[in-house]
């Protein structure tokens, strides 16, 4: 009797740590859309949640120090986004089902319907970032896994002094529109996103700092935004940038505001450093082909920066050392192509390419 008592305790305690959910949990989880485990850290969300009604910043989760591992369970969907800030320890954010095939990403981080939602809700350029699917910042390695990331209330993922590491995720902004700021992946230094699919209507891969990379991975390059960005404003000089194995597909027949690879920082003296390693650029029956690079765009004041490029991707040697324009959009129709070049005023931005 004793024994039986005692082992029907022990169960209890064993079991208690993976249902009883922490408080930092009330408000956004329950007994009937998540489990905690305490022993792994790891917080499952077992059945749909949606806090849109928690307003324009109750929307967001923020996530305590003892979670390590958020999981969404195949099929399943958070209407909402994750912020990790001043997170010390690794986390994982993962979705689908155990041995699930990686491409299935039947996990879903979704965000809004609406169209321009950062800029009807006045939202600044310097704070977008913060109102995306999932925002970190000065914590540990985020690793993101098998996740679909649809219509984010503005950048879908985005990282400042913490290292983003994403595998098998697709990065979805469908709801139309041009002005949704639903850019893809964006992650501080020595970020890498690999075997994934973008397409969205906006910048899809930020390659900002130093050793970032994006690899075998498929881009829909819209009308708006750069399947390839490497700055808007004046970051800092960057090396050790990679694309390697992306295919970028073009996906609107009026043509593109910007070109596959794009740098439209507008006053720089900054050197970015670029290795395009199998990097392709194709179109969609009936749709235009993109141009392969492009500096500028249609403001600012100063280009003196110099890009860099290596790997078996590059242009031919006749770029070498090609003077671009200031405020203007340096064109090439493709890998090898012909140059062509549309003239807004003077300039200084060289085109470095190895081996010329």
């Amino acid at each position: 009797m004793k024994l039986k008592t005692c082992l029907s305790l022990c169960l209890f305690m064993a079991s208690s740590s993976a249902l009883a959910l922490p408080n930092w949990a009330s408000g956004y989880f329950n007994d009937n859309n998540a489990t905690w485990n305490s022993a792994s850290g790891t917080l499952t969300v077992k059945n749909n949640v949606n806090w849109t009604n928690k307003g324009k910043e109750g929307f967001y989760f923020p996530v305590p120090n003892e979670v390590k591992t958020i999981h969404i369970a195949k099929g399943k969907k958070v209407t909402g986004g994750f912020r990790v800030y001043n997170h010390p320890n690794a986390l994982t954010i993962s979705g689908g089902k155990e041995g699930e095939q990686s491409w299935h990403r039947s996990a879903t981080i979704f965000g809004t319907s609406q169209q321009s939602w950062s800029v009807n809700n006045n939202i600044p350029d310097n704070s977008k970032w913060k109102y995306g699917a999932i925002a970190v910042q000065n914590s540990g390695v985020v690793t993101i896994r098998n996740l679909k990331f649809v219509n984010a209330r503005s950048y879908h993922i985005t990282s400042f002094n913490t290292k983003i590491d994403a595998k098998w995720i697709n990065i979805i902004d469908n709801r139309g529109g041009s002005h949704n700021n639903s850019d893809g992946f964006g992650g501080a230094a020595g970020s890498t996103i690999q075997s994934s699919y973008i397409d969205t209507l906006d910048d899809a891969v930020k390659l900002y700092f130093n050793n970032s990379s994006v690899k075998y991975t498929t881009i829909k390059h819209r009308r708006n935004g750069a399947p390839i960005q490497l700055g808007w404003w004046a970051e800092s000089a960057t090396t050790g940038l990679l694309a390697q194995n992306v295919t970028v597909k073009g996906a609107d027949a009026g043509g593109y505001n910007l070109g596959a690879v794009s740098w439209s920082n507008h006053n720089t003296t900054k050197t970015k450093n670029l290795k395009l390693n199998n990097f392709s650029i194709v179109a969609d029956s009936g749709k235009k082909k993109p141009h392969f690079i492009q500096y500028g765009v249609n403001f600012g004041t100063n280009w003196n920066g110099t890009l860099s490029l290596t790997g078996n991707s590059v242009p031919s040697c006749s770029y070498t050392n090609f003077v671009a324009k200031n405020n203007s959009s340096y064109y090439d129709d493709s890998i090898v192509g012909s140059k062509s070049l549309k003239k807004n005023s003077s300039g200084n931005l060289k085109t470095v390419i190895s081996g010329c």
